[in-house]
C-alpha cells in the first residue's frame, strides 16, 4: 500500500488554488526540501491531518488554519492510496476506497449558519463519499425493533489503521525516537550539526526582500510510515 496523491487547498500556507503532489511509485522515501517558512511543515501536518494519526486524531480546524482565514473557500485535504482498499459491507457485497478527505466549511444556512462544520471520510475511485448500510435489516415478517440503518459514510478511523503503523514526528521527539529505537542517535547528532554549523548561502532567505535571515532551525516536521526504514509501507 502507497499514497499515489496527495492535493490540498486553502490550508494555513496553501492558497485556495492549491498544491498538489504525486508520489513515486517505485519509492519508498520522499523528502521535503525547502528554506524555512515555505510551508513543509504544512505539507506534512495536513498529511497527518487527512490520516487523523497522532497527534492530529483530534484535531479540530479552526479559522486560522484557512489560508488568510478565507473561510468563504472550504478548506481541501484529499489522500489517494495505490492500490485502493477492497472492503465488503455488512451484505458481503464489494466496495472500493480509494483514498481518504478532510473537508472544512462553512454552514451555508439554517440555525448554523457560519458555523464551520468537518467532513473526514473515506472516498470511491469516482471520487464519491463511500457509504455503507450499519447493520444487515430484519428478515421478512419479523417485527422492525427500530433501529434506524441509513447509509452512513465510513470514518477515515475505520480504515487508516489498515495502512500499517504511522508515526508523525516533529523536532523535539526525533532525538528521542531514534534513542528508542536504534540506541542511539544519528539523525539527533545530525540536526545539532545543522543548526549550530550549516550557515551556507543556500540555507540564508529573505521574507521581505531586504534583510537576510539565515536558518538556525532543524526541519521540524517529519512523517514516517511503517515499523522499520527497510521496510517503509506508505512513504
Amino acid at each position: 500500500m502507497k499514497f499515489s496523491r496527495l492535493a490540498i487547498r486553502n490550508f494555513r500556507s496553501i492558497g485556495p488554488n492549491g498544491l498538489e503532489m504525486i508520489f513515486s511509485g517505485d519509492q519508498n522515501l520522499t523528502a521535503f526540501v525547502g528554506p524555512n517558512a515555505s510551508g513543509k511543515t504544512n505539507i506534512l501536518t495536513a498529511l497527518g491531518v487527512v490520516l487523523g494519526v497522532y497527534p492530529f486524531s483530534r484535531f479540530t480546524s479552526e479559522e486560522i488554519d484557512f489560508c488568510n482565514r478565507q473561510t468563504d473557500e472550504e478548506l481541501l485535504i484529499e489522500l489517494y492510496l495505490d492500490p485502493p482498499i477492497l472492503e465488503y459491507d455488512v451484505y458481503r457485497r464489494p466496495f472500493t476506497i480509494a483514498g481518504f478527505r478532510y473537508r472544512v466549511t462553512r454552514y451555508r444556512r439554517g440555525d448554523r449558519r457560519g458555523a464551520l462544520y468537518t467532513e473526514h471520510y473515506c472516498f470511491d475511485e469516482e471520487g464519491k463519499t463511500v457509504v455503507k448500510p450499519g447493520r444487515i435489516f430484519p428478515s421478512r415478517g419479523k417485527p422492525d425493533d427500530g433501529i434506524e440503518n441509513s447509509q452512513r459514510p465510513i470514518p477515515v478511523n475505520e480504515q487508516a489503521w489498515k495502512l500499517g503503523d504511522l508515526f508523525y514526528l516533529d523536532a523535539p521527539t526525533l532525538e528521542r525516537f531514534f534513542d528508542r529505537t536504534t540506541g542511539y542517535s544519528p539523525l539527533g547528532r545530525l540536526s545539532e550539526i545543522y543548526r549550530e554549523d550549516f550557515e551556507a548561502d543556500h540555507n540564508q532567505y529573505s521574507p521581505d526582500g531586504g534583510v537576510t535571515i539565515r536558518s538556525r532551525g532543524i526541519p521540524t516536521g517529519i512523517f514516517y510510515a511503517g515499523g522499520h526504514p527497510s521496510h517503509t509501507k506508505a512513504l
